[in-house]
């Protein structure tokens, strides 16, 4: 949480991938102008899942040395970014990135989301 500069962070269960809630972190940090990190993981549908269309734009990229993609919404460039990481046959590791009420661009956005996946990958394997 430090290195991401945030100070709080709930618990807030999110249907990502169409197969009901799956345990979602937001971490904020608590100020403006606000920016929110959600951090999932996905045991349900692997990153395969977001190559099916949608109003997604999808690009590859690798985060840690795993293959994953990056999301952003087709058509705008303000909203946020998030990365979906491969780390297992049909799961994923979901981050998102938002900021509120401050204009960042979407390399940016899509930075942080990278950051606090490469991040979260390093604590995943201490949460099994």
């Amino acid at each position: 949480m430090n290195q991401l500069a945030v100070v709080e962070s709930a618990r807030n269960d999110s249907d990502i991938v169409k197969t009901g809630d799956v345990p979602t972190c937001d971490y904020t940090n608590n100020r403006s102008p606000r920016i929110t990190y959600g951090v999932a993981v996905v045991t349900a549908k692997g990153i395969e899942y977001w190559q099916g269309g949608g109003n997604v734009e999808v690009q590859q990229i690798e985060v840690s040395g795993y293959p994953a993609v990056q999301l952003t919404l087709t058509g705008t460039s303000t909203l946020d970014c998030s990365v979906a990481v491969d780390v297992s046959d049909g799961q994923q590791l979901y981050v998102d990135f938002s900021p509120v009420g401050q204009e960042s661009s979407q390399k940016q956005m899509c930075d942080n989301a990278k950051r606090a996946a490469e991040l979260a990958l390093v604590t995943l394997p201490t949460l099994v």
